[in-house]
């Protein structure tokens, strides 16, 4: 259904979201809340103690329901369901974060800031940034015409100063238009295309140090074997940028498992709530 975020929406708007979620998927079996026996939320918007309390009394308030609830960030959901629960997991998809946790139970986060305060590295808004302040400079007359000019025209519409200028000024408010320029950046990078490849390989970069940053953090040395999971559209996705992002992963830990979830995050959730049930009991 529909995001619910806390941050973007009211109160009685999320819940009724979750409400409405909640029923279409009971009615698909025909079960009703009464059976349910966990609940397990992986949300964008959960990146505090005081998120994870709000969500927690949200689900905990919905009529219907007597089992135990469990709120994590998305981010974590995404984390088990890739890795099992040890290891590191990089999130690229519109935004990025990458979220840990190590043999011992520690958990670490790095990243999921907004672009405002230089967050979203190497993400498909970071990649969106980037060309299109390269088509900036195409129309300051300092890049050549190449085949992502090309395919930037062809998304978003933009050919002068003027409309380029319109824009960007929109990208500025609600409702935030952004071009989507990923999968065009990625194409013109395969076709060779320098100026794409410059971007792709900044955004692996950062992508590789969000994923370093946590691993020391975590403990995680050179020589270990560990997993590390990919997850979101633009580098699950954007072949370029994966290959980069695998080149260097491999530089620095040479024994890394390298992984792409093979179920969604729903599947985690059922699968991660089975599990704590098992353990609580």
């Amino acid at each position: 259904g529909p995001a619910a975020n806390h941050y973007m929406q009211p109160y009685e708007e999320v819940r009724a979201l979750v409400n409405a979620s909640i029923d279409r998927c009971i009615s698909q079996f025909g079960g009703s809340r009464a059976e349910c026996a966990y609940i397990l939320s992986g949300s964008t918007g959960c990146d505090s103690e005081e998120d994870q309390q709000w969500l927690t009394q949200l689900y905990e308030g919905l009529e219907g329901f007597s089992c135990p609830v469990y709120c994590v960030n998305d981010a974590e959901l995404a984390h088990y369901t890739a890795t099992g629960g040890v290891g590191l997991l990089l999130i690229a998809g519109t935004g990025s974060i990458a979220f840990g946790r190590n043999a011992e139970g520690e958990t670490r986060r790095v990243g999921g800031w907004p672009l405002s305060v230089m967050g979203e590295e190497g993400s498909g808004r970071y990649v969106d940034a980037w060309a299109m302040h390269e088509y900036t400079r195409y129309l300051d007359g300092m890049r050549e015409r190449t085949p992502l000019m090309e395919h930037i025209e062809r998304v978003t519409g933009v050919r002068t100063a003027k409309e380029m200028m319109d824009y960007g000024m929109q990208m500025f408010g609600p409702p935030w238009p952004t071009p989507r320029l990923g999968s065009a950046v990625g194409k013109a990078a395969l076709e060779g295309d320098a100026i794409a490849r410059r971007i792709l390989d900044r955004a692996a970069a950062w992508n590789e140090e969000l994923l370093h940053e946590l691993a020391d953090a975590l403990g995680f040395d050179r020589d270990d074997a560990f997993t590390i999971g990919l997850w979101g559209s633009t580098i699950v996705r954007g072949q370029y940028q994966q290959e980069q992002l695998k080149k260097l992963l491999h530089q620095t830990y040479p024994h890394a498992r390298i992984v792409i979830a093979q179920m969604d995050a729903a599947q985690g959730a059922v699968q991660w709530a089975l599990e704590r049930l098992k353990d609580e009991n």
